[in-house]
């Protein structure tokens, strides 16, 4: 009679944590953050999210440049190898940041999202103009 009440706990637990977390658009539209790791004496990089836009921004503080940068982007459920312009704007909510990129798309997954904090995963394999077997971790703290 335990292991079948173990059996089940173990079951309802895989299941629980196997369920992405959903989030909203309006959890990102009008804020902005700043990257919080990795060598910020040097760079400084700062996201600004609209409801159909991602605004990036990166001030190389050593040689005094700077570069900026803007994507569309939308919510999805799941990871797309393919951008949907017609989402833009209405793919409000999902795990995933979907960005279209000059040469491709990016698919960001949301690891976590509160009111201070941004962490973003991004897998080599979905990334395009990257090689290796490695992934990109943003982790941002919000300025707005």
């Amino acid at each position: 009679m335990k292991t079948i009440v173990y059996l089940i706990i173990i079951m309802a637990c895989n299941i629980s944590v196997s369920q992405a977390q959903t989030y909203k658009i309006s959890q990102l539209a009008g804020t902005k953050w700043i990257l919080c790791v990795g060598d910020t004496s040097r760079v400084k990089r700062v996201w600004d999210f609209s409801d159909k836009t991602l605004k990036t921004s990166t001030l190389f503080k050593n040689i005094n440049r700077s570069n900026t940068f803007t994507y569309k982007y939308y919510l999805s459920i799941s990871e797309t190898e393919v951008f949907s312009t017609d989402l833009i704007g209405k793919g409000t909510t999902g795990g995933y940041i979907v960005l279209q990129k000059k040469d491709g798309i990016e698919c960001m997954k949301i690891e976590n999202l509160t009111d201070h904090t941004l962490k973003v995963v991004i897998e080599a394999s979905k990334e395009t103009n990257r090689t290796g077997n490695f992934s990109t971790i943003f982790t941002l703290k919000r300025i707005r």
